[in-house]
């Protein structure tokens, strides 16, 4: 281009003194005619340059618009031009913008294929095309094009923030197909652009949330200790006078759910510290951030299941609170708050909080009708309205919403356990043997969600099971419950008492089936240590008490039997209307009486019985008529045959005996059995026995 030339002259002092609006005189197309080649680019490149100075001094879209037409229009050929074009549009995040940039970038591309930065800029705006639409086809196209420009890409250090960006579109890819190979392929990238030396704060957090989001993918929690070193990195090198607080809260919130999900996992307090520290920095750093609320009430949540405690329920509650406002996901944070209050209720006995959870997981249901969570949150406010007025109509309620939930989706655990224990709940106002093989079945369904990390699903199994043992008398029930029981504990370093109390009843039940005093022994040892835990567990004291007679009663040991004597005592110390607990006091004294036979005892003997009878007939004043039976085998014991018949009848007549084989055998009888009005009484059960068999069997 000939310096010479006035045009010339002018565009140069245009370009030298940056001087655009002198640029209006060549706005009209008649005077690009006499221009030479060059002198046409360089008007090109000074409109572009003017375009750029215009968007930065806020000169409408339009305006703009018009440079670039006059430029392409000056320069079609030029590369360059379409280029900038491309990379000033895409600046702008308007999607009409995005596809324009994308249009003017490809062609470019088509003027010069072996530019690396238009190929780049191209992939980068097909990313953020991606985002605005979410139509993950554009991760594709942009995935393809990164690779193109990984050919031409002579000196990966001079562009380190290249395989951050390919990274990117691959872990956006991973988002949308949910398949670990799109994340690992992110992470391969994003390890390429550490290794060149990429140290921008962005940069490690968009690094760790790709290793988060594998972790969960394939269950590798060595990836979450690396993506919490990574966010730590972000956030100890923030410029912050730079970095907005918003972005620093998203990097705490993200660190936070690392730790969070590490509790979950491992149930270390320190991880819970850990989380909670850095919701409670999010939070401040943005007030109306409602991830962080979200994740930190979630994890309270968890917390309140896992250590049962009712503390963790209130501060879940206050966070849920906050949060309600600016949800993202109303639906899921209503089912929360509806479980938060159905389980606070249940706790502290609370018939308002019961009925809130009930009101708030209706209105989560209407939010989020194809939502599980909703549904199930639905099932459990009805679960422990039903526990809270021992209503059936409840717990019909609750297996049809939790059954709603399981039809959405199986794979949620609170389903399964709800149904579980709504099933058990109605099984016992009639013994259902099938539905209590279904409750077990739901249970089972249950451990195999995460509903299986808590300790109370297993010790709701087990009870469930103990209930199946005592109606069938089977072992393997037993030894089933057991299991559970024992899971229950084992899952925990903080054990819930109650859960102790179970597992003491199902061996003092297992001793029971079997005869093997060690069961008791073990028994003992559990239920003392529930009462370490618990002084006031009136539960524990008892199951204590029964467990010391019955292995006193099996091997004839009277200090076993003096020491559940103490204990039933004190149990009737804090409830005198115990009617269960006076009637088993009265058979630790006869089981003791039943021991002294030293001629040198008698009065000691005498006395024990009448304290046996004393305590049977407090139970039977406060409405127990199954110690009918009990009375028969204490005056048999005395040898008053009149008394024994009498009561042995009563019994009878109470549906309180047990199966004739069982009388027959029974030790305590003996004396009865010798007489004509006891060989009388069995020809008479024997024969309504047959009469029985007979009618159900007629057709």
């Amino acid at each position: 281009m000939s310096d010479y030339t006035p045009i010339s002259k002018d565009l140069k002092e245009i370009l030298d003194n940056q001087d655009f609006e002198k640029l209006e005189e060549y706005t009209d197309q008649q005077s690009w005619s006499n221009m030479t080649h060059e002198e046409r680019k360089l008007l090109a490149r000074l409109f572009i340059m003017s375009a750029e100075n215009d968007l930065k001094s806020g000169t409408s879209i339009g305006n703009v618009k018009n440079l670039f037409t006059a430029a392409s229009t000056l320069a079609p050929e030029d590369s360059f031009i379409w280029f900038k074009r491309g990379l000033i549009f895409g600046s702008q995040n308007i999607p009409d913008l995005l596809e324009e940039s994308s249009i003017c970038l490809e062609k470019a591309v088509q003027l010069d294929g072996k530019s690396f930065d238009a190929i780049f800029a191209w992939a980068n705006v097909l990313v953020r095309r991606g985002i605005a639409t979410q139509d993950p086809s554009f991760f594709t196209a942009a995935e393809e094009r990164y690779r193109k420009a990984e050919q031409l890409l002579k000196h990966p250090e001079e562009h380190l923030d290249f395989y951050w960006y390919f990274g990117l579109s691959c872990f956006l890819m991973g988002r949308h197909s949910g398949e670990a190979g799109d994340t690992h392929r992110a992470i391969g990238y994003y390890r390429k652009a550490k290794e060149l030396g990429l140290k921008r704060e962005h940069f490690y957090n968009d690094f760790a949330n790709a290793l988060v989001e594998l972790s969960l993918l394939i269950n590798n929690n060595d990836l979450l200790y690396e993506a919490i070193e990574l966010y730590l990195y972000s956030l100890d090198n923030a410029d912050k006078t730079k970095t907005e607080p918003h972005d620093t809260a998203v990097r705490y919130c993200n660190l936070g759910a690392c730790y969070q999900y590490l509790f979950e996992v491992h149930h270390e307090e320190t991880f819970f510290n850990q989380a909670e520290e850095c919701f409670m920095q999010a939070c401040e750093l943005h007030p109306d951030f409602g991830n962080a609320w979200a994740f930190w009430g979630y994890m309270l949540l968890y917390a309140a299941k896992l250590w049962q405690d009712v503390g963790y329920l209130e501060s879940c509650l206050e966070k849920l609170g906050r949060l309600s406002d600016f949800a993202d996901d109303k639906p899921l944070l209503l089912s929360r708050m509806a479980e938060a209050f159905a389980l606070y209720g249940s706790n502290e006995e609370e018939l308002k909080f019961l009925t809130d959870a009930q009101e708030i997981a209706e209105a989560a249901t209407l939010e989020g009708p194809e939502v599980p969570y909703t549904w199930a949150a639905l099932a459990l406010a009805n679960l422990e309205l039903g526990r809270y007025f021992g209503e059936e109509s409840y717990f019909d309620l609750a297996v049809e919403h939790a059954e709603k939930a399981i039809s959405l989706n199986e794979k949620i655990g609170m389903s399964w356990h709800v149904l579980g224990v709504a099933k058990f709940a109605l099984c016992e106002y009639g013994n259902d043997l099938k539905t209590i093989h279904e409750a077990c079945a739901a249970f089972l369904n249950a451990s195999k969600t995460h509903v299986g990390r808590f300790g109370y699903m297993w010790n709701d199994w087990g009870i469930a099971l103990l209930n199946l043992a005592d109606i069938t008398r089977e072992k393997k029930h037993v030894q089933e419950a057991i299991e559970k029981f024992e899971q229950a504990i084992l899952l925990h370093e903080q054990v819930n008492p109650i859960w102790l109390v179970n597992y003491g009843s199902a061996l003092d039940f297992w001793g029971d089936i079997s005869d093997d005093e060690s069961y008791y022994e073990k028994a003992v040892e559990v239920l003392q240590h529930a009462l370490q835990l618990d002084p006031t567990c009136t539960q524990a004291r008892y199951h204590l008490a029964l467990a010391l007679l019955h292995q006193g009663e099996l091997a004839n040991d009277p200090k076993l039997l003096e020491m559940g004597i103490n204990e039933f005592q004190l149990v009737l110390q804090e409830d005198v209307e115990d009617d269960t607990a006076w009637s088993d006091l009265g058979m630790a004294y006869m089981n003791l009486a039943d021991l002294m036979q030293d001629p040198k005892e008698k009065e000691a003997r005498r006395s024990t019985l009448d304290q046996a009878e004393h305590n049977f007939l407090q139970a039977i004043g406060l409405g127990n008529q199954l110690v009918y039976y009990n009375l028969a085998c204490l005056y048999s014991l005395q040898e008053n045959a009149p008394e024994a018949y009498h009561f042995l009848v009563k019994a009878y007549e109470n549906q309180a005996l047990p199966p004739i084989s069982d009388v027959l055998e029974d030790r305590w009888l003996e004396h009865l059995r010798s007489t004509n009005h006891f060989q009388q009484f069995v020809k008479t059960l024997q024969h309504s026995d047959r009469q029985t068999d007979e009618y159900h069997e007629s057709p």
